[in-house]
């Protein structure tokens, strides 16, 4: 490489420039170890011209350092990919505090460029069992992210959501609290807020995590039945609309918000209610298990033990054995493969197929 290299800086910049397109042509072929060899290559590049006294390529050169970090994480090269992350960072941070026309672009550029980082950061410290600065990374990227989202929702919702999602499973971790609650409700509040601006862009985000909320809710020491029903109902209203719009993008989340709803009703022993929400998240299983059968056959089963159930309630024993029936086929299949899971609540499927005999005998 030190061949190749020539005084001249504008050439040094062509030839990283250059090498960049060979990088993206790794990248699309997923070559991330050749990928990991040019991006190092270029940052030697950078990083002389910088010491040598040129200026406006610290940019430049914190990317790289960026690609690097992505390249190592897909070769599982934690500890490599972290300190190339980290250096990515205070780069990154470096120009925002400068944020001087010679040395860096817009800012529009940078934040979100530090924000990814941020987010990568979080997970591999996570992995390295480093929780206090997992959760410090995490929350930062939320508070950036966020402030992002107001300005261009398309393309920041998904990191913003991603990073909400993982922060009450780091926080415990580093606190060893479960602030799952408080963390949801804020999560809630927040994509509540940038629906109401952005509906396309948040509308999914908030009612991916009201079923969150309502999960939260009805699993706490003394389950609160009535907040975690409306937490659910106003998540399934949203998945409804959604879902009248793109039913392939929408169908699992309705479903789900579906069953939540069903097992609100169910802990206030509103049983009507709980039965006609239970066979709506049963209709769309059923058609979930034909596109995805291995993701949803648990979810599809387990809906059909709890309407066995129902039937048994209101005696309908024939159809009740019908569905048992199916039941006990599905998690036959299930079983096989994950016993542990699977076999005990097949064994109560049996059971309840026993029962559902005895009762039609008398």
């Amino acid at each position: 490489m030190d061949k190749q290299i020539i005084d001249d800086c504008q050439r040094h910049v062509a030839l990283a420039r250059s090498m960049d397109i060979l990088a993206y042509i790794y990248k699309t072929q997923d070559q991330y170890d050749d990928m990991r060899r040019v991006a190092e290559a270029i940052i030697a590049i950078y990083q002389q011209l910088i010491d040598r006294g040129e200026e406006g390529l610290e940019w430049e050169l914190a990317k790289k350092y960026s690609v690097l970090g992505m390249c190592q994480m897909h070769l599982a090269q934690t500890k490599g990919s972290l300190a190339s992350t980290t250096s990515a960072i205070s780069r990154f941070r470096r120009l925002i505090e400068q944020d001087t026309s010679i040395s860096s672009p817009a800012l529009g550029a940078l934040e979100p460029a530090l924000a990814a980082n941020l987010a990568r950061a979080s997970s591999l410290h996570d992995t390295l069992g480093q929780h206090a600065a997992a959760l410090q990374a995490v929350t930062e990227a939320i508070d950036l992210y966020s402030r992002l989202a107001r300005q261009e929702p398309a393309d920041f919702s998904a990191p913003l959501a991603e990073c909400l999602r993982a922060l009450p499973r780091l926080r415990q971790a580093a606190t060893g609290r479960d602030d799952s609650m408080a963390d949801t409700l804020d999560a809630v509040e927040l994509c509540r807020t940038l629906a109401d601006a952005y509906p396309e862009q948040f509308l999914p985000d908030l009612a991916c995590f009201l079923v969150r909320l309502c999960t939260c809710q009805w699993q706490g020491g003394v389950p609160a039945w009535a907040d975690a029903l409306e937490s659910a109902q106003e998540a399934a209203a949203i998945y409804a609309r959604l879902y009248a719009s793109d039913p392939d993008r929408h169908r699992a989340g309705y479903a789900d918000s579906l069953y939540k709803t069903f097992l609100c009703h169910n802990g206030l022993e509103q049983l009507d209610q709980a039965r006609v929400a239970l066979k709506e998240a049963l209709s769309l299983y059923r058609i979930l298990v034909t596109d995805h059968p291995q993701e949803f056959r648990p979810q599809l089963a387990q809906c059909l033990l709890d309407l066995t159930q129902y039937l048994i309630t209101y005696k309908d024993y024939d159809t009740a054995l019908h569905t048992v029936h199916e039941a006990t086929s599905l998690l036959t299949d299930l079983a096989q493969k994950d016993r542990a899971t699977f076999q005990p609540v097949l064994k109560k499927a049996r059971a309840m197929h026993g029962l559902i005999v005895r009762k039609r005998s008398r």
